[in-house]
């Protein structure tokens, strides 16, 4: 009974995150259990299509949608309470012409597109059709999230995700060619006919497809984000695009599984963010600036940890997700695994930019780190290959970080951050991850190393824990 007392108790925000939270382990988790079937199951250069093609996508992904599944969601569920679903509705009209429009325009250029991204005319039309249905089914979660209505999401994303699974495996399994294919257009079945469905509802039910007041607001508010969402996808995935330039598919699946690998823990970290931003707005109107700077050390020590011990284990982890054809890639899971630390620095930072409304300076700070990455990766994949796309990355991403604590900094015209605490425990991260670069083959120094990690954690931790009482 006292465990159902303090499940009771608990708010509908942290139930609500709680669930988005497990979701999302979910999804992750199938995708982490099922690669090594992947792997075993496709040639290397067709699993370097599997992530090309998402790749592709997500960059195509902020013109065709429109971006309105990001930051500009909550705003407008916030301006139009009372007419939630129209607005959901014209969000979904505005984003149906914006794809219609992209995707005119590929099929326009069809040749020229289908040399520079390495996909086939099938692919390109199931990049279409996610566009239009896949971008509903968000809009929809949205919605769901943003009024706590999280039981349903938890039913369509649990459910979808496993049986979008099993129908993926079987089809690899069965085919004999075009294992790519298979794969995408199976994963996605599911996906899409859900989207349809939701499209036919939101439609109905917001009866608002064309509003002129909610298409001027999004227009206006999110044009000048557009360069912004897109310079995020290209610094995050600029490297897959031009290892597949410079080098070959077979060098893009190595680079995609390392950086799956180390990205495991950003995926979790989004939906605890929506935790953690009302939390630090509320601490930066309170004007609590260290106990801002208190939290962020604490997250980043926190983050700093498990990159550490997902570095240290990268050898064991590439074996079994990838097998020998994708040992290359072992020793730039460290390097890539520092990148989502400066991301996660730059995530929290950004929570406080966004309050300012000056998307223009933010978009700028974006921008710039996207095109070094690109610069670097010019200058360096074709000396160093695939391998250097890591350490571009991992530059981008630590200018990316420095530039919007500037930014923010500007904005709010308070130093927030001791920037010798958070250069201190960035450096500790760095040096420590860099080691195992070095260490990979040492099989028994590492599992000292891990043990010695595990023990020192909760001391660690107790000394370090994130609270989470006052949100």
């Amino acid at each position: 009974m006292n465990g159902l007392d303090s499940l009771k108790k608990i708010s509908l925000e942290k139930k609500s995150a709680i669930v988005f939270v497990f979701a999302t382990a979910i999804s992750s988790g199938l995708n982490m259990v099922t690669t090594p079937f992947f792997t075993r199951l496709m040639p290397v250069d067709s699993f370097g299509v599997v992530q090309l093609f998402n790749t592709w996508y997500q960059i195509l992904a902020v013109f065709a949608t429109f971006s309105v599944t990001n930051a500009i969601i909550n705003v407008g569920f916030h301006n139009y309470t009372n007419d939630r679903m129209g607005y959901l509705s014209s969000s979904l009209g505005f984003a149906t012409v914006s794809t219609l429009i992209i995707v005119s325009l590929v099929f326009l250029a069809q040749g020229w597109f289908t040399k520079v991204s390495g996909l086939n005319i099938s692919l390109i039309i199931l990049m279409a059709l996610s566009f239009l249905f896949l971008n509903s089914t968000r809009l929809w979660i949205c919605l769901q999230r943003y009024e706590l209505k999280y039981k349903k999401v938890f039913f369509v994303m649990t459910l979808s995700g496993i049986i979008s699974t099993i129908i993926s495996l079987i089809a690899v399994y069965l085919v004999d060619d075009h294992y790519a294919e298979a794969r995408l257009w199976s994963v996605n079945a599911i996906p899409i006919i859900v989207g349809i469905v939701l499209y036919i509802y939101i439609c109905l039910k917001g009866k608002k497809f064309y509003n002129k007041k909610y298409w001027t607001f999004i227009l206006t508010f999110n044009a000048p984000l557009l360069i912004h969402y897109l310079s995020q996808f290209i610094l995050a995935g600029s490297d897959r695009l031009m290892i597949n330039y410079y080098c070959n598919e077979a060098d893009v699946a190595i680079y995609s599984l390392a950086y799956l690998v180390s990205n495991i823990l950003l995926v979790f970290f989004s939906p605890i963010n929506s935790v953690i931003i009302p939390y630090t707005h509320k601490l930066f109107d309170a004007g609590n600036y260290t106990a801002i700077e208190n939290f962020l050390c604490k997250l980043l020590i926190g983050t700093g940890i498990i990159i550490f011990i997902i570095s240290l284990l990268s050898p064991e982890v590439v074996s079994v997700l990838g097998g020998k054809q994708y040992m290359d890639g072992i020793k730039i899971v460290p390097v890539v695994s520092l990148s989502t630390l400066f991301n996660v620095l730059y995530i929290f930072v950004a929570n406080i930019e966004f309050l300012y409304g000056k998307t223009h300076k933010i978009a700028l700070m974006t921008i710039i780190a996207a095109l070094l990455n690109i610069l670097l990766n010019a200058l360096l994949i074709p000396i160093f290959g695939f391998a250097a796309a890591a350490y571009t990355t991992l530059i981008a991403y630590i200018v990316y970080a420095i530039l919007h604590i500037y930014n923010m900094q500007k904005l709010c015209k308070h130093r927030i951050f001791s920037h010798k605490k958070l250069f201190v425990i960035c450096f500790s991260c760095f040096f420590l991850c860099m080691t195992t670069v070095f260490i990979s083959e040492m099989i028994i120094i590492r599992y000292i190393l891990l043990a010695a990690c595990i023990i020192i954690f909760p001391y660690i931790y107790k000394k370090s824990k994130l609270k989470f009482d006052n949100i």
